[in-house]
């Protein structure tokens, strides 16, 4: 199953499944920043005092706000599953 992109901890990487709930705005925002569904990102980082969520894909990192990133949905890759296993 997946999971909004707001529930990964830093270190777990996965495959966005969709984005949901869709808007022509959000989605041409992550269109220009190829996060689309079938790319493969990593969760590096919350940035302090509830700033951004700092993710990677295609080799560049990209900073997300909260809002933005809880419409990104995530399958989380099985290697890193276990890190949220009480979630």
């Amino acid at each position: 199953f997946d999971t909004p992109l707001t529930h990964l901890k830093p270190g777990q990487r996965g495959t966005i499944s969709r984005i949901s709930p869709e808007s022509t705005i959000l989605l041409e925002y992550l269109a220009v920043r190829r996060l689309k569904p079938g790319q493969t990102i990593s969760f590096d980082e919350v940035a302090p005092f509830n700033g951004p969520l700092i993710i990677t894909c295609a080799g560049e990192a990209h900073a997300l706000g909260r809002e933005v990133a809880a419409h990104i949905f995530v399958e989380i890759d099985e290697g890193t599953s276990d890190k949220t296993a009480a979630n």
